[in-house]
């Protein structure tokens, strides 16, 4: 009898230790799921997908990953966490016929990574993603079409905030009515903030105001690269313009600026650095500074054949 008894009590010690150790029903994942026939009443899981980003987003775990199954558009989403949205297979669409694709407000430490996205804005959409905080942010592998306003605002309100973006395509089409721009950068509104991007092999067309305008606030610093890149068609191809008392400073290498209307613009101090690039056949001005702005030369550009050339204000050497 005292056998039987033993044996039964310690078969209900494991069953209590089981439902001790049990992940609870709410438990999120580190990578769920999206598909275009999918429902957000769903865990998210690869047989059982959400259909939407903002769906998948809440079932899935800081620093975890939504994957898109299929070809679909999975609708705006806000980003309060580290996150992966990765859809490099097929199609993960973002239509976005009012406000923002994706909003990043995130911690001053978070990651967040955008790739093989499709952002439409069909023209009256204002942003396509929209970062105010976060540590990091990566876009790649994606396209933006059609945007009211910007496909990328970098404006992030806490100091060492960066943003990459590369392989990625940015078009205005025909867009009318708004500024237009490409991506906008800035640092945020708070006093010794700082903001780093880097931009490789990006393609900017159409863009009817601004392919990449750099800006800084009161007591603020934004540094930053591009390269291999593309601004075809654009009214102004960069421009680089800080508040008083900010700095801005900017290195352009191995791109082509051409087609559009003003090439490379720096005032109020802004620093640009430029080399290996192709500035020609845009009906405005190539190179232009005004304000204290400095744009320098390696020596190996070529600027020529724009309505006004312009000229750098100094070389800087090779070492």
């Amino acid at each position: 009898m005292n056998r039987w008894m033993n044996i039964l009590l310690y078969a209900v010690a494991l069953a209590a230790g089981a439902i001790g150790f049990a992940a609870p029903a709410s438990a999120q994942a580190t990578r769920t799921w999206v598909s275009g026939v999918g429902d957000d009443a769903n865990p998210c899981s690869r047989t059982a997908p959400c259909r939407t980003f903002a769906g998948a987003i809440s079932k899935t775990a800081a620093g975890g990953e939504i994957n898109c199954l299929d070809p679909g558009s999975f609708g705006a989403v806000t980003v309060t966490k580290s996150i992966s949205i990765i859809c490099e297979k097929t199609i993960g669409g973002i239509l976005v016929a009012s406000g923002t694709g994706i909003v990043i407000q995130a911690a001053p430490t978070d990651v967040v990574l955008l790739s093989g996205l499709d952002f439409e804005g069909l023209g009256s959409g204002l942003n396509g993603v929209d970062v105010v905080r976060a540590g990091s942010v990566i876009i790649r592998n994606s396209g933006f079409r059609g945007f009211q306003v910007r496909a990328i605002f970098f404006r992030p309100q806490n100091a060492g905030a960066s943003l990459t973006v590369e392989n990625a395509s940015i078009s205005g089409g025909t867009v009318s009515g708004g500024s237009n721009n490409g991506i906008a950068v800035s640092s945020g509104s708070s006093t010794n903030s700082s903001a780093s991007f880097w931009i490789d092999n990006v393609r900017f067309s159409d863009n009817l105001s601004i392919g990449l305008s750099i800006g800084a606030s009161a007591g603020s610093q934004v540094k930053g690269s591009v390269s291999n890149s593309l601004f075809a068609d654009t009214g102004i191809a960069i421009y680089a313009a800080p508040s008083t008392d900010s700095s801005v400073q900017l290195t352009v290498k191995d791109s082509v600026i051409s087609g559009g209307v003003n090439g490379i613009l720096a005032a109020n101090g802004a620093g640009v650095q430029v080399g290996g690039t192709t500035i020609t056949q845009n009906s405005g001005t190539g190179v232009l500074t005004s304000n204290g702005a400095a744009i320098l030369t390696y020596g190996d550009n070529v600027v020529t054949g724009n309505g006004t050339d312009g000229s750098f204000t100094g070389t800087v050497l090779k070492k």
